[in-house]
């Protein structure tokens, strides 16, 4: 039982550090929180659904109640830092600033016109609720 203590701490502090060639990004725990998701997917149909992103080794995990799960990672196009992955079959590059508050806010897209918009919602920290 120690030793997955002492994993577990030790798995923590290894996202506490920047990803090797992300020195200038954010840590990953800074994205991790409740968004409320608002856009249109690649078909034009309307999306306004909670989701969460969680640190998973190497990237962050997106969740949903009624979209599919899906996956982002550091990546760069044209020199700038972005979140690139996967949501819901689809793939998505996401650009983020913050609000005035610090939290992050992500703008998605893709080429095939799925567009979105996760901002921080009001109990960043809370568990996805469905339901």
């Amino acid at each position: 039982m120690r030793a997955l203590a002492a994993w577990l701490v030790m798995a923590g502090a290894a996202w506490a550090q920047p990803v090797p060639g992300f020195e200038d990004a954010p840590e990953p725990l800074f994205f991790e929180g409740l968004y409320a998701l608002v856009g249109v997917d690649s078909a034009g149909r309307a999306l306004n659904a909670p989701v969460r992103l969680e640190v998973v080794l190497q990237g962050l995990e997106l969740r949903g109640c009624d979209l599919g799960a899906g996956r982002l990672d550091y990546a760069r196009i044209g020199g700038a830092f972005v979140l690139a992955g996967r949501m819901g079959g689809e793939a998505l590059w996401c650009r983020f600033s913050v609000d005035p508050g610090n939290y992050p806010l992500l703008n998605c897209a893709n080429p095939e016109g799925l567009r979105l918009t996760l901002w921080p919602e009001g109990e960043f920290g809370a568990p996805l609720v469905c339901g």
